[in-house]
């Protein structure tokens, strides 16, 4: 009978433990944009797997439960997040989800990542697909990057009118255009990119834009249809900058990825 009772006990305790035991998913990765003065929240901007495949801000808030590691696994804490690093963000399975704006979850666990980069702001700027027609001098040059993207900084109308002319650049959608006065560059400038010449039917877009111990750091993402044309133009894109964001024409760095087509 002690025995049964003693097995009762360890049984119901094992159901206890493992009831009350964390079941936790990773929710997202992102860039801290801003934590809270009273240490309850952190906004990031990133991807959040757990509710969307978009990019958008999230607010991750914290209690007294939410742990702090390091990328090696070692205690960490809330004061030790500053805006711009990198963290990994986990949430308990069924936590609930505040449908607010941004959305709001409350973070079971917080990675701190070593990669940190500092989110630009780009209230009031923007950046669009632009085409222009092939030009045998440019392939040379972006064939001679040796793998790196090809661009270029423009600073004012008469360096913006050159390319434009030079290049034949245009705007397929008639929301954007290439009418910039002077004004404009007082304080802003232009960077061109030209991933490449080919098909027309491939689309291109700017992913993400950010700052690393000042390198300016530009996320595009490239997609690639089944089925293609044959004609051939310059595929391009337009991303205005303000000046003080950047150093020199070196401070860039790009990368180009295969995606799918951003959703509508």
């Amino acid at each position: 009978m002690k025995k049964l009772l003693v097995l009762v006990i360890i049984s119901s305790l094992m159901f206890s433990f493992g009831c009350s035991a964390k079941s936790e998913i990773k929710f997202g990765e992102g860039n801290i944009l801003k934590t809270s003065a009273s240490g309850k929240g952190v906004l990031v901007d990133g991807k959040f797997e757990g509710y969307s495949q978009k990019n958008r801000r999230f607010y991750f808030l914290i209690d007294n439960n939410t742990e702090f590691v390091n990328e090696d696994g070692e205690s960490s804490t809330y004061g030790s997040l500053k805006t711009g690093q990198y963290i990994e963000v986990w949430t308990e399975q069924d936590s609930p989800i505040q449908e607010s704006y941004p959305p709001r979850i409350t973070a079971s666990k917080i990675i701190i990542k070593n990669e940190t980069s500092e989110p630009l702001d780009r209230k009031g700027l923007k950046e669009f697909y632009i085409q222009g027609s092939y030009d045998g001098e440019l392939y040379k040059k972006q064939m001679a990057k040796e793998g790196k993207i090809y661009y270029t900084v423009v600073n004012n109308t008469e360096e913006l009118n050159e390319q434009i002319n030079k290049y034949s650049l245009r705007t397929p959608r008639q929301e954007y255009s290439l009418n910039y006065n002077s004004e404009f560059f007082n304080n802003k400038a232009i960077v061109l990119v030209y991933p490449t010449q080919g098909s027309s039917s491939l689309s291109f877009w700017v992913k993400d834009i950010t700052k690393d111990d000042g390198m300016i750091n530009i996320s595009i993402e490239k997609y690639t249809p089944e089925a293609g044309t044959t004609d051939i133009v310059l595929h391009g894109l337009l991303i205005e900058m303000y000046k003080n964001d950047y150093s020199s024409s070196e401070s860039f760095k790009i990368q180009i990825k295969e995606a799918t087509p951003p959703e509508k």
